[in-house]
């Protein structure tokens, strides 16, 4: 009985002690690590990196990062995807893995850049952005990559959605210790390699939308997206205001110059005194400063529907 009761006591200790291991591997590898979403400046610049395209389950990119790493392990590696999983069928879903070579403005190394080009890798340029929807992950063991993947995607998503931004296509960059996640708010399409083309799938609406404007358009390699109707009402609004007001001007000077002549004919000894009828003056200066403050209300409208980057 003494030894069995021995044997039990060792089970659980044993089992308890696993149990403490787990736990702790999973905190080192970022489990309650503090997430924090926001917009900044990026973790790279304009770079130039070598990639491999791939169509497909995003699960299948490990595949590509661990060919990355053994050709270059001392690159930083990345990711970049272009679909979202939740309305993309699997097979459809668009995606890169590669390495990061170098600034833009310098030339990578020949011999790295022979490698992958050994191993079918092409090369394309990242642009600089000021600004990206941005967080890091601590990237300790292999567990850090399913976790962050796990507890990022969901606060990113909800991030964009609540304040309404067009911020895609979300990278993944690793460097040695942290991983950081970061999607554009410009120019996504420079982030687009040949392959993938520049069609954007945000959710299925907008791809039925998109797909039927490809079709309608089939020599038109982009398709034109909606743009905000919030700024498309108050431009014609404002245009609205600009062409009444041009013609109360044109009918107040055509008024006001019957009336002179009118006057003219009646009395031609009299002489031209402004005095003589101010209200019709004040009228025309009113009618004259909402004009303007019209023409500049357009073209600041014009100018703000120029500055938006539109899903």
């Amino acid at each position: 009985m003494a030894d069995i009761s021995i044997l039990l006591w060792g089970i659980f200790i044993l089992v308890l002690l696993f149990f403490i291991t787990i736990c702790g591997i999973l905190l080192y590898s970022g489990l309650f690590h503090s997430i924090v979403i926001g917009t900044g400046k990026p973790p790279i610049g304009a770079v130039t990196v070598a990639y491999k395209y791939a169509t497909g389950p995003y699960k299948y990119a490990g595949a590509m990062f661990n060919e990355v790493v053994s050709v270059a392990p001392e690159l930083k590696s990345f990711g970049c995807y272009y679909d979202n999983p939740k309305e993309v069928p699997e097979n459809k879903q668009r995606y890169i893995v590669g390495a990061i070579l170098c600034d833009a403005d310098s030339k990578p190394d020949p011999e790295v850049l022979k490698q992958f080009e050994k191993y079918d890798f092409r090369i394309m340029n990242f642009p600089a952005v000021t600004h990206v929807v941005l967080t890091t992950f601590p990237y300790t063991t292999m567990l850090s990559i399913f976790i962050s993947i796990y507890r990022v995607y969901p606060r990113l998503g909800s991030y964009i959605k609540e304040r309404s931004l067009c911020a895609y296509p979300f990278l993944e960059i690793y460097d040695a210790f942290t991983i950081h996640f970061m999607a554009p708010l410009a120019k996504q399409d420079e982030f687009f390699p040949p392959e993938a083309g520049l069609e954007y799938r945000p959710d299925a609406g907008l791809q039925d939308e998109l797909e039927e404007e490809s079709d309608d358009n089939s020599h038109q390699e982009i398709p034109k997206l909606r743009k905000s109707k919030r700024l498309e009402k108050k431009s014609s609004t404002a245009k609205k205001q600009v062409l009444t007001t041009h013609e109360d001007l044109q009918g107040t000077g055509k008024s006001a110059t019957d009336d002179a002549g009118h006057e003219s004919s009646s009395s031609q000894s009299s002489t031209f005194d402004p005095t003589l009828d101010p209200p019709m003056l004040i009228k025309h200066e009113a009618t004259l400063s909402s004009s303007q403050s019209s023409v500049s209300s357009f073209e600041e409208i014009k100018a703000e529907e120029a500055n938006v980057t539109e899903c």
